[in-house]
């Protein structure tokens, strides 16, 4: 999710959850992709 969203939305987040998605931050989604190399 884009940091605006994920900040202004938070029940979006908790919708996602309830329904089993992990809900990532698009930067955490980049360093996680970064530590993997």
């Amino acid at each position: 999710m884009v940091k605006v969203s994920y900040e202004q939305k938070p029940y979006r987040k908790m919708i996602m959850q309830t329904f089993g998605q992990i809900v990532l931050l698009a930067h955490q989604i980049e360093l996680q992709q970064v530590k993997q190399f």
